[in-house]
This record gives C-alpha cells, structure tokens and sequence, in this order.
C-alpha cells in the first residue's frame, strides 16, 4: 500500500517502499473516480521521466484507466512536466498522469496529476483524492478481490511493463512554437549558454528552445540517468549547481541555465557562476511583463510564503498587490487561472505569468528572458546589477534539520530561532499561512515549516544585508526545536486547513 506523503505537487515515496506499481495503480484508480465525478475523462495522457520502474508504475496507471473508463490512455515517455500541463490546459488532453518524484533524489518515485486550464489540482481536491485512496485501499484490505481482479474495483497490482511509449518529441515541438509566438519580441543577440538538465528528462528541450531563439547552448547533463549522474536533480541545492558553475566559467559563456529532474523549475546563474537568485529572476520578469503589457487585467502577483520580498516591491510600484499563499505552486495556480494575479512564483524556481500560461514552464522562463535582454539591449549580468542597484542586494538564507518525533510548537521555535540568531530584532507580525513566518522591520523575515515529503523541519530567512551564514541559521534552528502541546497541535491543524492566501502589505 503506499503510504500518501503529499508534495508541492503530487504524491511521493520511496520506491519499491511506498511507492510501488500496484499502489500508484490505486491512488490513479482514486484520482479518476474523483475527477470523473466533475465531467467525462475521454483523452488521457500518461508519462514518465527516467527513473526506475516508471514504465511499469505507467502501465499500472494506464491499466487503471483501462479498467475505471473502459478506454485506452495515450503513453509517451519522457514528458516534460511543462509540456503535459500545458497540453491539459489548452484542452488537448481531460487528464494527464505524470510519473516523477520531481527534484527528490533517484530512489524516490512519485506520481503528478495535471487537470483543468489550471494544470495543478488543488489542495481541496487532493484531500478528495487521498480520501478516495484511503477506502479503496480499505476496501481491498478488508475484501481482497476476486480472482482476475485486483484491488480497488479491478486494478491490476502485477500489470507487467504495458504498451510501448510513443515519442514525446513532436509533443515538445509544439510547446516551444507556442511559448516563442506567444511571447513574441525581436530577436535578441546570440548568448552563449549552458545548460545542465541534472540528467533528468527535461534538458534536451531546454536546448531545443536555445536553438530556436538563436543561442550557442553547450549542454551538460542532458543524457537521462536513472541515477540522475550521482546528483540530486534539484537546482536549489548548490551542490546540484556546482557543476553548471565550473562549465559556465570554463566556456566563457553568458549564463547558465539548470533544470529538475522533470523540468518544471529553473535556475539561472551568471557569467562568473553565482547564483541569479529566484527572486530576482522573477522580478526581472516581473517588470518585463509590466512594461510589455500594460492592459493586464489584474496588477496583483502570488509569492510563496518563503520567497523573497523583492518581487513584492516591483508589483507595488506598479500598482499590484501580493497574495502569501503556503509553499508548493499548486497554492497559486487557481488564482492565475482566475484572473485574480498576473503572476506567480516561489524561492525554488518555480514561476508563471499569465499571459503565457497558468503552470511552471522554464521555456516561458527563458523565453521573457530573451525578450527582456533584446528589449533592453543588455546582458544579464547587466539586468541583474542595475536590479541590484536599485533595491539593494537581499540575501536569502535556507537550511533544514531533522524532525523530532511528534509534532512541533511552530511559534515557539520559530521565535527561539530569531532569539538564537542573536540579530536583536523586533517581532512585528507573526502568520500562520505555511508554517510560521516572522515580519521583521525593513522587509525581513523568518520563517520554520515542516517538509511536507521529508522528515525535516526547515527555516527560511531574509536579511537586508550579509549578516548570518546558513551554518548559523541551521545551529539556531537545531537549538530551537520546541516540542508541541495539545492546543498547538490543534492550532496547526487548524492553519493546515486555511487555504486563503493572505495579503502582504
């Protein structure tokens, strides 16, 4: 049975643990009898990227769909999770089936579920889901099927590796004409680029889409490796970016550009190696997309509860307000497909606009990107030093420990963190929208939450200038962990429920 650990999108566990092919047959078999309930499921698109056993978690899924809606689903291998997201939106396909665990290391495996123009389910729905999950695999627990028929109304634990996969290249072909024509622009100078797909799948498009926009793109990493070359396919982590950073420098080139293992974040960094920091990326954009269209039906932007302030500051200075929604893009992909914000992202490479789309998708990353630079008739490193200038370079601090057993008084150890940094620094509000989050004075902050897929309690900080190491931050975080009473657990359950974004004024 798999053990249900919700991520920022989908569901995750280790594989041949508690994520098998029989138990992600079962949590499809409950995503369609939910989502069928809202209107009929009539093309369905299944993938998977390139870690072990994500054939035959596809084939559980495809006979999943076989047995709950009585048709055939479309496999192609090595979608990337952009590619497949927009295609729902655009009504291409009802539903698709992703199987990756994302940016979690080669022996975890997951399963992304794409719906709607939205792309991302939402909270509400996924509580639906895993509810559903939950009496199937009661029922299977208490009755085992018949013989011929496998758990949970007939799907099939021991499906061997299905049909083979079409390829996904005409799929991805598609996208990249659609991002360019949509985002439009003249023609930008040819940048020298690196790109390292962390041997996930989605690197050979990132360098398709250099060659479209006229770029010279050396790529490394971009061969898929079911041990992702030794690496953690996540490019928040810097050891994940290290090697970017050496072959960027070696090749002299303009900037680099580094994916996960399913493609739908992106990191940038500079000629020199150092990292473009996400919330500057996004505030780039951010002004690119007010400048270029000046008819936006809504000003407001989303931010994560852990992303820096920057973006903040260049939306109010043209007129948009900021929603703090909880960690993970499916907290603002409704509110993109509503018209309620222009814009989306958090502090992990994860970003939209909504011109271009309502999901993460990297291409439209890259591609505003290039119009910016040919628009301003500047390199990147010359964007980002006059973005510097301008608002002051922030420094963004993250780091994790282990969890202790049971639960956590989030406001005690979150105030113990700020009293252990030894910084002196005032409480000016506290809210409870992920985790808690601590406003300082002059646009800081600190924040704890809980991973939602790891066993780790994690801290975010924002300084205005250079004055704690993440070393620091993490002995701070280490001595501060308070255990839970009672009433705490039930004010976090109750915060876990609260899914309203709140406004940061």
């Amino acid at each position: 049975m798999l053990t249900l650990r919700s991520s920022a999108d989908g569901w995750r566990g280790q594989i041949g643990v508690s994520f098998t092919p029989a138990a992600a047959g079962l949590l499809a078999a409950a995503v369609l009898d939910v989502l069928s309930a809202g209107g009929p499921l009539r093309r369905i698109l299944i993938s998977h990227d390139g870690r072990r056993g994500g054939p035959a978690v596809a084939a559980a899924v495809q006979a999943a769909v076989g047995d709950r809606l009585a048709r055939t689903a479309e496999l192609l291998g090595g979608v990337p999770t952009p590619v497949a997201s927009a295609a729902v939106s655009a009504g291409e396909f009802d539903l698709a089936f992703l199987v990756t665990a994302s940016h979690n290391p080669a022996e975890w495996n997951g399963l992304k579920v794409k719906s709607g123009v939205a792309g991302s389910i939402s909270p509400a729905m996924e509580r639906q889901i895993e509810g559903r999950y939950l009496e199937l695999a009661a029922a299977e627990t208490a009755a085992p099927a018949a013989a011929g028929a496998g758990p949970g109304r007939g799907v099939r634990p021991d499906v061997g590796p299905g049909a083979a996969a079409g390829s996904p290249q005409p799929m991805i072909e598609a996208h990249l004409a659609q991002v360019l024509a949509r985002v439009g622009g003249k023609p930008g100078p040819s940048w020298r680029v690196v790109i390292d797909g962390l041997h996930g799948i989605a690197g050979p498009a990132m360098v398709r889409l250099a060659e479209l926009l006229g770029w010279t793109a050396h790529p490394i990493g971009c061969e898929p490796d079911p041990d992702f070359g030794g690496l953690t396919p996540d490019p928040t982590l810097a050891a994940s970016r290290r090697r970017l950073s050496a072959a960027v420098r070696a090749h002299r080139a303009d900037f680099g550009i580094v994916l996960d293992g399913d493609g739908d974040r992106v990191f940038l960094l500079g000629s020199d190696g150092g990292l473009v920091g996400c919330g500057e990326l996004y505030a780039l954009l951010l002004g690119q997309l007010y400048r270029s269209h000046p008819e936006l039906p809504s000003r407001r932007i989303a931010v994560t509860s852990t992303t820096t302030s920057l973006p903040g500051r260049v939306a109010a200075e043209h007129g948009g307000e900021v929603f703090v929604t909880g960690v993970g893009f499916k907290n603002m992909a409704a509110l993109l497909a509503g018209g309620q914000i222009c814009a989306a992202g958090g502090n992990v490479g994860d970003l939209a606009f909504a011109p271009y789309g309502f999901d993460r998708d990297p291409s439209v990353v890259v591609a505003l990107l290039s119009r910016l630079l040919a628009d301003s008739d500047q390199s990147l490193d010359a964007a980002l030093e006059a973005l510097r200038s301008r608002y002051g370079r922030r420094h963004h601090l993250e780091t994790s420990v282990s969890c202790p057993a049971g639960e956590l008084d989030l406001p005690a150890t979150a105030t113990a963190v700020l009293a252990n940094t030894g910084l002196g620094l005032e409480v000016e509000s506290m809210d409870r929208v992920d985790g808690v989050r601590l406003a300082l004075p002059e646009r800081q902050w600190l924040s704890v939450r809980r991973s939602s897929t790891e066993n780790l309690v994690r801290a975010y900080a924002e300084f205005s200038g250079p004055v704690l190491s993440e070393t620091q931050l993490q002995a701070a975080l280490q001595a501060a962990l308070r255990p839970s009473t009672a009433t705490d657990a039930a004010d976090a359950a109750d915060a876990a429920d609260a899914t309203e974004p709140t406004h940061d004024t």
